[in-house]
């Protein structure tokens, strides 16, 4: 599948949409490639633009061309992701045989607003063009994830588990409780009720999760604090130790949670099934949290 992204002339919104998209995918198959309706030829990406994306997420775009649209991209590109309504309206009436797939990256995104033009603008100019970018692209990753999984009338999610021994009887029981539903399942152990060290089981589930192999990741131990803190420590993971079913389903709908702990010694069998259930059950809503999540991996990035 590819998605294109088009601006006016392709030296700052659609390539910076493009270098974005294609650093925070991790779906196989699936790529973005952009192009500027009115591009000049031997046209660079802008310096902000380059500096912006070398800043934010070390991707050096320098020295790319501009790329003038031609029917051809539009006739090869699966979706048409167009940076306003008047560069949308534009492609709509000059080739309307490809308007069942041209949106604005907010309509698809499902995010109100267009994506502002930085050009000639300063450093903070771009980097709020980029915060606009990463919210919707965040969105459109997270409704292509849910798509690129959907197989025999469901949603297979692939999902890392891991605990260390005093969580090891409650890890069991929670495979077996979505053993047979739309999950693939991965045991990262400990398979044993000896004594072992939780950090090396967070460790493990969290760099599955953290490199796209797994869509999120279950975390098993005595309290679920040891086990949690630990998964935090590696870039890209946001897990939530949670005790009750509303955190369970807050902590994916707003903090865009990825791997969820529990404790065996304070959260019963049956408790920590419905918090199972309620973690997996809901997607995250994007729109305002978006710049919440955007400011915890700047953190991550300041380390």
């Amino acid at each position: 599948m590819k998605i294109l992204f088009v601006c006016t002339g392709n030296t700052c919104r659609s390539c910076m949409a493009e270098a974005i998209f294609n650093h925070e995918c991790r779906i196989e198959g699936l790529e973005a490639g952009s192009c500027g309706v009115y591009a000049i030829r031997n046209s660079k990406a802008s310096l902000n633009t380059v500096m912006t994306l070398m800043n934010e997420i070390d991707v050096n775009i320098a020295g790319r061309d501009a790329v003038q649209l031609t029917r051809a991209h539009l006739e090869e590109a699966d979706f048409v992701l167009a940076m306003t309504q008047g560069i949308k309206g534009l492609l709509v009436g000059s080739f309307p045989e490809f308007a069942g797939k041209i949106f604005t990256i907010n309509e698809y995104a499902e995010i109100q607003g267009e994506i502002s033009d930085p050009y000639g603008g300063d450093m903070s100019t771009y980097k709020n063009t980029y915060v606009q970018l990463r919210r919707c692209i965040g969105s459109i990753l997270e409704k292509l994830k849910i798509e690129s999984n959907k197989g025999n009338g469901g949603i297979v999610v692939k999902i890392a588990i891991g605990s260390d021994h005093a969580g090891f009887q409650l890890k069991n029981e929670i495979i077996k409780h979505l053993e047979g539903g739309d999950y693939e399942l991965k045991d990262f152990g400990t398979f044993v009720e000896e004594s072992v060290d939780y950090p090396d089981y967070a460790k493990a589930v969290a760099y599955e999760v953290s490199e796209g192999k797994a869509d999120f990741g279950i975390l098993v131990c005595g309290t679920g604090i040891g086990i949690s803190i630990a998964a935090n420590k590696v870039n890209g993971i946001r897990c939530a130790l949670c005790g009750d079913t509303f955190s369970a389903h807050s902590c994916r709908e707003h903090n865009d949670a990825n791997i969820i702990a529990l404790g065996s010694r304070v959260t019963g069998s049956g408790l920590a099934m419905e918090i199972v259930d309620a973690f997996l059950a809901a997607q995250y809503q994007g729109g305002r949290h978006q710049n919440r999540i955007d400011k915890i991996t700047q953190i991550e990035g300041e380390n």
